[in-house]
């Protein structure tokens, strides 16, 4: 059985997140390519936490953390995606996996930018249908409008 699931981030998820986000490939591919300290992380998490704009979900497969993906609404009409595989699980297909299920049950225009070398990244946001809206210096910003399913 394919069993997919997300589940709200919790506290103890952290210090995995912090390891995945501190990856190497992960930092180069980020828009912020520093390396995260433990303290930094811990106090990132707790702000988002206590933020009703932001949430983070697990993506989980058979028990297994394949990713996170992160939703900030602050701007109310835009949904700002931001997302990371889990290092043992890239180039299988999860990203746009992730990403399909999220879009599937959600509406609304979504936002993703990527680094322009981030070819996982821009391919994933091209299957699962954003358009290029704007090149910046470094970056890509990709939008999707979607809207609620009809019932």
């Amino acid at each position: 059985m394919m069993r997919f699931e997300f589940k709200k981030v919790e506290k103890r998820d952290w210090k995995i997140l912090l390891q995945w986000r501190n990856d190497s490939l992960t930092k180069e591919m980020s828009l912020n390519k520093k390396k995260i300290t433990l303290k930094e992380h811990f106090e990132y998490m707790l702000e988002i936490s206590y933020n009703n704009k932001i949430n983070q979900f697990l993506f989980i497969h058979l028990n297994n953390k394949i990713g996170i993906l992160k939703e900030d609404f602050s701007d109310n009409l835009i949904k700002y995606l931001s997302y990371t595989i889990n290092p043992k699980y890239r180039n299988k297909g999860y990203g746009n996996l992730m990403m399909y299920l999220y879009l599937f049950e959600n509406s609304g225009t979504f936002v993703c930018e990527v680094k322009k070398n981030n070819i996982a990244s821009i391919n994933m946001c091209k299957r699962n249908n954003f358009i290029l809206h704007e090149e910046k210096e470094e970056t890509y910003i990709y939008k999707l409008k979607k809207n609620e399913k009809k019932k």
